[in-house]
């Protein structure tokens, strides 16, 4: 019989290929064992059953080397995954540094190229004494916006380009006259919008369980005023009315204290300057009624004159453009309000004027404007 050395080499390998094995724990044919077959498959069962059950570091030698699987299948099911032996437990996996380093972390790049491309890292950095999320680049790679999503809806993000924090505020929009706060507003812009008063309770902590610190904003987008009432034996400290086009913030400092504060909120007659330095002529002749210091809404007109030697309309304009709503307000003796019937926002340094269209100019005429101021 032929030396193995001197078989010829097969290189390929099949499932039921046969090995010549010497089973040392079978001493039938002779004290140093038997000779006995063993398939491929057998092999390397016995080499896999091995590996799974490492009891020793798993070091790699050399550079650049991967560990590949398939990461990616359409069944998530079928992906190579890292899961505890623990039955019932969960799977935490730590990263450690080594010795007296103080950072561990992970680099999630954009490409294949590990020295040219972008990257989101999560990290925990005891030097500096943070964790943190980072969107970085190395290389030719682009720095990216750090986004927030949930189902892959954006819902708040930092900016590259200019660190700016961005979110997409979740908007509760109800039409009622009666509405009670649910632990869901957190954090929620809540519009209200009807012709008829408005009721909002703000429920005491028995009813809701409010973390200190709730919070949720409150417009009012209709010409029903929004009051704002507590229950039980809660605390509310602030305003508990709000006009149209007014906002307010509405917090829980305690468990047992409400407080609504002013945002933006309706303030008639706000604009000192907005009397007319003289009295208007008949025409279409301009005349300052303010000049803004600071941005606002402009709501409403008011205006009264003593006498009329004609009908006439006023006009108000921002810079030359007539406002929304307020193209023909009626000349009357007896205090009159006009309300806007759009909102019309006049920026920092803008020129609010009015110009009165009659053959005849009216006597003892004062004329101002109804605001929303923005912070």
């Amino acid at each position: 019989m032929p030396k193995l050395t001197d078989q010829p080499e097969l290189t390929s390998l099949a499932d039921n290929d046969l090995a010549h094995v010497v089973d040392v724990s079978d001493t039938t044919s002779g004290a140093n064992g038997t000779s006995k077959k063993i398939t491929y498959t057998n092999i390397f069962a016995q080499f896999l059953a091995v590996a799974r059950t490492m009891s020793a570091n798993f070091n790699f030698s050399g550079n650049g080397l991967k560990v590949t699987g398939d990461f990616s299948n359409a069944t998530r099911a079928n992906r190579l995954a890292i899961q505890t032996s623990t039955v019932n437990g969960n799977t935490r996996v730590p990263l450690l540094p080594n010795g007296t380093s103080r950072l561990a972390g992970i680099d999630c790049h954009d490409g294949v190229d590990a020295d040219n491309s972008s990257f989101l890292q999560v990290h925990s950095d005891g030097t500096n004494n943070h964790a943190g999320l980072n969107s970085a680049k190395v290389g030719t790679g682009a720095t990216k916006d750090l986004v927030f999503q949930i189902d892959s809806v954006t819902r708040a993000k930092v900016n590259a380009a200019n660190g700016g924090f961005q979110y997409l505020q979740t908007v509760n929009v109800q039409t009622g006259t009666t509405y009670t706060l649910v632990a869901d507003d957190f954090a929620k812009l809540i519009t209200f919008n009807n012709a008829a008063a408005i009721t909002v309770t703000l429920p005491q902590q028995s009813t809701l369980t409010t973390t200190t610190g709730f919070f949720c904003k409150v417009r009012n987008l209709g010409v029903g005023v929004i009051t704002f009432v507590k229950e039980g034996a809660e605390t509310l400290d602030g305003n508990t009315t709000l006009n149209q086009f007014g906002e307010v913030l509405i917090e829980r400092p305690t468990t047992t204290k409400w407080s609504v504060a002013y945002g933006n909120t309706l303030k008639p007659s706000q604009i000192e300057a907005a009397r007319v330095p003289t009295v208007p002529v008949a025409g279409t002749t301009y005349y300052l009624v303010a000049r803004a210091k600071n941005p606002f809404t402009i709501t409403g007109f008011v205006q009264q004159a003593t006498s009329f030697g004609t009908a006439g309309t006023y006009t108000v304009f921002n810079n030359g453009v007539a406002i929304t709503g307020l193209t023909a307000v009626a000349n009357t003796t007896a205090i009159n309000e006009t309300a806007a019937t759009a909102l019309n926002t006049v920026s920092t340094g803008d020129q609010v004027t009015i110009a009165l269209a009659a053959t005849t100019a009216p006597v003892g005429w004062i004329g101002s404007l109804s605001i929303v101021e923005s912070l």
